[in-house]
């Protein structure tokens, strides 16, 4: 990372998740004894909804080794969200919920959970299919639509409590509920917000890509914006211009343990 603007030191940990063409399976036990902190066995299932053409899988959140969820995209209305059980992964049923693709899920324990991606809608005047905010909501028996702001597709969630959730958007919007109602933070329209979280309810990080392809010179980067409690403010930034060698500040971020 470039140098930081302020004080703040955060301390990054960047989440890499692929779980691409993925299908329903049996997961592979691990071996007999104990396994210690860096001879874990890691095994892979495959995904695959009957009769679809693509899953494609984004995120995972577990509360346990026999409550994980895996959501992404399908080309159905099936197969968007897959619970693992401990022994086998099988679809969850959305269809009570219009939903286009679901980006990002996470939550604090087994019946509080989040999920966010698209819904998509026919626009009557133009007849172009629109995507447009959604969120849904797990309480420990079911799946359910939660009002929210209409802006465009949710591409990543951050729940820090149940009163403090935090969700931001492909064009520039960040979201927070606060057990009750939304509040709504407009970064500006350049600003891909791919990824966020929360230490606390006052204080937040999200970052993502940026575009300016303004002349006399095209450029492109990554962001870094911390939430103060008040306000948003960015504290680092990368630009890429052509010729130059590419630059980011990583594809993630992830809060653990009150560090960043």
């Amino acid at each position: 990372m470039n140098k930081m603007e302020g004080s703040v030191k955060v301390r990054f940990a960047v989440l890499s998740l692929a779980l691409a063409s993925l299908a329903c399976e049996e997961a592979t036990p691990p071996p007999s004894g104990t396994l210690g902190k860096r001879n874990y066995t890691w095994s892979y299932d495959t995904l695959s909804y009957p009769g679809s053409y693509q899953t494609n899988m984004q995120s995972a959140f577990g509360t346990s080794a026999s409550n994980v969820y895996v959501v992404g995209h399908n080309d159905t209305r099936y197969g968007k969200m897959y619970k693992y059980n401990g022994q086998y992964w099988a679809p969850v049923d959305l269809t009570h919920i219009r939903t286009g693709a679901l980006e990002d899920i996470h939550g604090t324990g087994p019946s509080d959970i989040w999920a966010v991606g698209s819904e998509l809608f026919l626009d009557p005047t133009t007849g172009r299919i629109l995507d447009s905010t959604l969120v849904i909501r797990f309480n420990g028996t079911t799946w359910q639509r939660v009002i929210t702001p209409r802006r465009r597709s949710l591409f990543a969630v951050w729940a820090a409590s149940p009163t403090s959730v935090w969700a931001s958007s492909a064009d520039g919007y960040v979201l927070r509920f606060d057990g009750s109602n939304w509040m709504v933070y407009d970064l500006g329209r350049q600003y891909f917000c791919s990824s966020i979280a929360a230490l606390s309810p006052n204080e937040a990080y999200v970052m993502g890509h940026v575009s300016d392809w303004a002349p006399p010179v095209d450029s492109s980067g990554s962001f870094l914006f911390r939430f103060d409690g008040s306000n948003w403010r960015r504290i680092d930034s990368v630009m890429n211009t052509p010729g130059a060698p590419p630059a980011s500040l990583g594809a993630g971020l992830y809060a653990w343990n009150g560090l960043l």
